[in-house]
């Protein structure tokens, strides 16, 4: 089997297990990076704003901790990545559970 016929079953799959609509023919499927360009910008030693979360369900919207010690440092937070009001929110472990939103909210 060629790999491209691969591809295509593996593709075909995704979709029926997932109850996708069928990609119209002469559209072609390109990965994320392909089509966008990743923000470097990162939080360094003072927050640009609050933690944010990307669901399913709400988009991106700040984060909401059960418990205050739950809560993350400052310092713990310089390396994480900032996002602006209209850029689109990528949470890579939950791209399966559409993890991705465009963000109305600066953090």
């Amino acid at each position: 089997m060629k790999l491209d016929d691969a591809k295509h079953l593996v593709r075909q799959r995704l979709i029926d297990e997932n109850e996708l609509p069928e990609v119209p023919s002469g559209w072609t499927v390109e990965r994320l990076r392909f089509l966008f360009s990743e923000s470097k910008e990162r939080n360094g030693k003072e927050p640009v704003g609050e933690m944010l979360s990307v669901s399913e369900y709400y988009g991106v919207t700040p984060k909401e901790y059960d418990a205050e010690e739950r809560k993350r440092a400052d310092d713990e937070i310089e390396n994480y990545r900032v996002v602006r009001p209209g850029q689109l929110a990528v949470n890579s472990m939950w791209l399966n559970h559409l993890g991705l939103g465009v963000s109305d909210h600066l953090g």
